[in-house]
């Protein structure tokens, strides 16, 4: 995917990935380690290959691919052989029109080209993609979980050798993961029942059932996963926490640290996996879903030299990922950024993270405390839970530094009371903190299958008399909500696995701290007069911004209504 190096240094600083100067950085350094600077940049999580792809089809001239969203023929891409596949780094999609579009590491082989005409009898469109889109499709010359389980489970009889029983764990666990890692899962729950265990994957915030483990397999699993997570074995009635780093990927290089909680139940050990794979994170705000104003907004606040960022929602609703968002973009040579975390989820160079560990006395308010001692510009603490470390996060962005952190509230105005709860004095509050975002994790219509229809009259019934929908379709051009509402929703297909919603988005509340809000808060006013003074100042709810990316087709009402209604 070569292009010249000053046209990628220039595509990177048009797209406010990197400055002049850090590009430059990144160039001597990709030097030192005998890499291309474009391999480097994805390495270094500038870009991902993906959008790299992208930025190379279009200096180049070339049609880009993003496999996940193709329509793919099955016969036709087992047509072409792995070995080949792999060899040559490509994979036939389907036939369009009299031609073959093909997903390729390198549209400009004319070899290539003439080899895969011949193979397939037809023209070929040559399409570029990236590695990790190739290294996923390669997966689907692979058997399903439920295929390779079947398989797997003969190996499993009970007249087994305890050899044979130990390496027929040890695959079904890699098993697991791979799958897991394959479809995006965040989560691998195992729920033991009277008659077997479910393996279940969250996938998009929605758990799903995938196989069934007998009884005495499950032990056998449970047990494997205490030894990688190094937890007792022998301990079946104490809940464990550990942690292992599985590599899904050997060829790509792809590895995931797993973090691991076991608990006793009813029917035996319950264990709960969560996946956490930095390789293919990408932290742009816009891809997360900001609109335009609150993403100015959000800018504009985490540029400033000192005082407080809040990002507040519940568990799971993408708080750090945002705040992830932010420090890539502040991340430039010449500021000093420290996190304290818990856990550190993400890897990110040129950036020091702690990690909490209560056992050696690593607190969130202990390692806030040694932090700003290290002099740092720009500090992230993972969570404000307690007082005290709300008031050493406070007194910092108060004294020269810019604070990012997290608040568990429902709602944006709700997250100034709380933290006067806490104990900080109001003043402090007023003075220190510049914005704060709540939001929300929906998942997203799936581009491949997304078709519009209307609103049925069920639908009609809740949005007619909904104010915040009316506000959305006000903004999106329409007059009064009528009869007709054109609405999107998916059909369900392979690349979404029939569910109809591929990824999630973020929806939004982005409220500025204006002088107005200060006021307020220094008279200890509630969070309902805090929310209407920001209402009034052109703060957008939630469910605006949610039934706004209804109207433009990104997901469906039923994602919005579950995911804001109290």
């Amino acid at each position: 995917m070569y292009i010249p190096v000053e046209t990628l240094k220039s595509q990177l600083i048009a797209l406010e990935l990197v400055t002049a100067e850090r590009f430059d950085e990144l160039v001597a350094l990709a030097q030192e380690t005998k890499q291309d600077i474009e391999q480097y940049v994805v390495s270094e999580r500038i870009i991902s290959d993906d959008e790299l792809a992208k930025v190379v089809a279009n200096v180049r001239g070339w049609h880009v691919c993003d496999i996940a969203r193709e329509r793919i023929d099955d016969a036709l891409f087992l047509s072409f052989p792995e070995e080949s596949a792999k060899a040559h780094q490509t994979v036939l999609l389907r036939e369009e029109n009299g031609t073959v579009i093909v997903a390729t590491l390198t549209p400009d082989n004319v070899e290539l080209q003439s080899m895969l005409e011949q193979h397939v009898g037809k023209p070929v469109d040559m399409r570029l993609t990236s590695p990790s889109a190739l290294s996923t499709a390669f997966r689907r010359y692979t058997p399903g979980l439920t295929e390779r389980w079947e398989q797997l489970s003969h190996q499993l009889r009970d007249d087994a050798t305890d050899k044979e029983r130990d390496a027929a764990v040890i695959a079904l666990i890699d098993l697991i993961m791979s799958s897991a890692a394959d479809s995006s899962a965040s989560d691998v729950h195992f729920n033991p029942e009277r008659s077997g265990t479910k393996v279940r994957f969250r996938i998009d915030g929605i758990l799903h059932d995938m196989i069934v483990l007998p009884p005495a397999v499950y032990e056998s699993v449970v047990s494997r996963i205490k030894i990688l997570s190094k937890m007792r074995t022998d301990e079946h009635r104490s809940a464990q926490d550990g942690k292992f780093r599985f590599t899904f990927s050997a060829a790509a290089g792809d590895d995931m640290d797993v973090r691991v909680s076991i608990v006793p139940s009813t029917y035996g050990e319950t264990a709960v996996l969560r996946l956490l794979t930095s390789s293919h994170r990408n932290f742009s705000l816009s891809d997360l879903g900001f609109g335009s104003t609150d993403m100015e907004r959000f800018k504009e606040a985490i540029q400033k030299p000192h005082g407080m960022v809040l990002v507040t929602g519940p568990t799971g609703s993408g708080k750090t990922t945002t705040l992830y968002g932010a420090l890539k973009i502040i991340n430039t040579p010449d500021v000093n950024i420290a996190t304290i975390e818990d856990p550190v989820e993400y890897e990110m160079g040129g950036i020091t993270q702690i990690q909490v560990n209560v056992q050696s006395n690593v607190t969130f308010a202990s390692g806030l405390r040694a932090i700003v001692r290290q002099d740092p510009d720009i500090i992230m603490v993972g969570e404000i839970r307690d007082e005290e470390t709300a008031n050493i996060a406070i007194n910092s962005a108060l004294t020269g530094h810019l604070v990012l952190s997290t608040l568990h509230t429902n709602d944006a105005p709700t997250a100034l009371p709380r933290l006067i709860d806490m104990g900080v004095e109001p003043f402090l509050v007023a003075s220190t903190i510049h914005i704060v975002v709540a939001q929300r994790l929906v998942r997203k219509i799936c581009q491949s299958c997304v078709e519009s229809y209307t609103a049925t009259p069920k639908e009609m019934a809740l949005l007619k008399n909904n104010a915040s929908f009316a506000t959305a379709f006000k903004g999106h051009g329409g007059k009064k909500v009528s009869k007709t509402i054109r609405l999107y929703r998916g059909v369900g297909c392979r690349v979404c696995n029939n569910t109809g919603y591929a990824g999630r988005i973020g929806i939004f509340e982005t409220m500025m701290m204006t002088e107005s809000i200060r006021s307020l808060v220094m008279q200890h006013a509630n969070a309902d007069d805090v929310r209407t003074m920001a209402r009034k100042e052109g703060m957008s709810t939630m469910q605006e911004d949610g039934f706004e990316k209804v109207l433009n087709g990104l997901t469906t009402l039923e994602e919005i209504f579950r995911a804001t209604t109290e």
